[in-house]
């Protein structure tokens, strides 16, 4: 037996070592996990504004090749399907130039008219 304790020691130093390698790895993993779960968020985030007032703002402004509003500040309900309803409001700002505004609508916008096919 061996008293000197110079042999012995090597069971810690390996555990150790595997824990700081085994910490490692995790990181490593954590650091894609996160950034996968990030960019599904991003993902996710972009398809709702594509379903609400992304796709109002579109038709208003589709609406808008058609000609001109009869009145300046002129709104209206759209419903825009799933997305559910919107009021775009169209304000002149100079000649053959509005500004396009859209929102959800709440109860107060009950007695705005619904959206025109077309001006």
């Amino acid at each position: 037996m061996n008293v000197s304790g110079r042999h012995g020691g090597h069971a810690l130093f390996m555990t150790l070592a595997t824990l700081v390698v085994m910490m490692l790895l995790w990181m490593v993993a954590f650091g894609q996990i996160s950034s996968w779960l990030r960019t599904e968020k991003v993902h996710l985030y972009s398809q709702d504004r594509a379903l609400g007032p992304t796709r109002a703002m579109a038709w208003g402004l589709k609406l808008l090749e058609t000609g001109q509003p009869p009145i300046t500040p002129y709104a209206c309900r759209a419903n825009v399907g799933d997305a559910g309803e919107f009021v775009i409001t169209f304000a002149l700002t100079a000649p053959l130039q509005y500004q396009v505004d859209v929102r959800p609508a709440t109860q107060q916008d009950e007695d705005l008219p619904a959206a025109p096919t077309e001006f």
